[in-house]
């Protein structure tokens, strides 16, 4: 799992328009993905000699150095507004996402020259909506995905989303020495976490994104740590797609912690009303004589 800035896509060459509509979920994703990853204060490492730690003590190693489960429970709301950018197609997109427990989500990014693409969830329906590519509600597993990571608990509650949490043994990331940990949610694919055997931050995860195209595997960096709402938050997430075919980059420039949330924020927009709205059928007119 991940949780407040970040999930992924498709190789360069089909980066067509017709694409942004995944590309919402890659950007809803990874903006709900990073929350509550982090410490508050350097750990020692364990030596891979001394056998690797079981994973669910190292996923409340990663809780309770985030702050434990109150700070979780006491945050209400969060704003965030930073950029996306695509460095390899020279593309740059604004982007502001609203939160609220227990599991609503917003999200907007935009760019005079793409116009705009929205993402949300209003607790149960997840969807997205783009100029180019049209109205879209997720379901199956990737609806799954998206629910789990608007969860504000979702660490804390990890097992209400995981059949099971495995330490992998050591390995290394930027030349950081890790703990790999596999887990297996209860829909959708396996995923991977490396955590710093040094300080418990999740310096990446890796997981295969469901798409119109098939499976497409990804990987995220958690980069730039800094304070934000009682937590240690990554500030900068790079998505990997295909080995390094595509990169997009998330920076966040501020974070706001129990915002009020504008009135309406998470309603559906009227696009995704339409396409969840059962069609009215009409009724057969009488046929003369009928009843007698």
């Amino acid at each position: 799992m991940t949780g407040l800035l970040g999930s992924p896509h498709r190789p360069a060459d089909r980066w067509s328009f017709r694409g942004w509509r995944e590309f919402g979920f890659i950007a809803a994703g990874l903006l709900f993905a990073v929350a509550g990853i982090g410490v508050t204060c350097p750990a020692t490492p364990a030596r891979a000699e001394d056998g690797p730690p079981q994973a669910e003590a190292l996923i409340r190693k990663m809780i309770d150095a985030t702050g434990g489960k109150a700070v979780y429970a006491k945050l209400q709301s969060r704003f965030t507004s930073g950029k996306m950018s695509m460095p390899k197609m020279g593309i740059e997109m604004s982007q502001t996402s609203w939160a609220q427990r227990p599991n609503k989500s917003y999200v907007l990014m935009e760019s005079p020259a793409l116009g705009k693409i929205e993402s949300g969830c209003d607790g149960s329906t997840v969807w997205d909506n783009s100029s180019m590519a049209g109205p879209s509600v997720k379901k199956g597993a990737e609806r799954a995905v998206l629910l789990r990571e608007a969860d504000f608990d979702n660490w804390p509650n990890w097992k209400k989303y995981y059949k099971s949490a495995t330490t992998a043994g050591a390995d290394t990331v930027a030349g950081q020495a890790t703990w790999k940990v596999e887990m297996v949610p209860l829909e959708g694919s396996p995923e991977t976490m490396w955590m710093d055997q040094a300080t418990g931050l999740v310096l990446k995860t890796s997981m295969k994104i469901q798409t119109e195209m098939g499976e497409v595997p990804v990987d995220v960096f958690m980069e730039d740590y800094r304070e934000a709402c009682g937590m240690k938050l990554p500030f900068r997430t790079r998505q990997v797609v295909m080995g390094g075919m595509q990169e997009m980059v998330v920076t966040t420039d501020s974070v706001a912690c129990d915002p009020v949330v504008p009135e309406g924020r998470f309603a559906l927009p009227a696009e995704i009303r339409a396409l969840i709205e059962e069609p009215k059928t009409e009724e057969a007119p009488a046929v003369k004589g009928e009843g007698k």
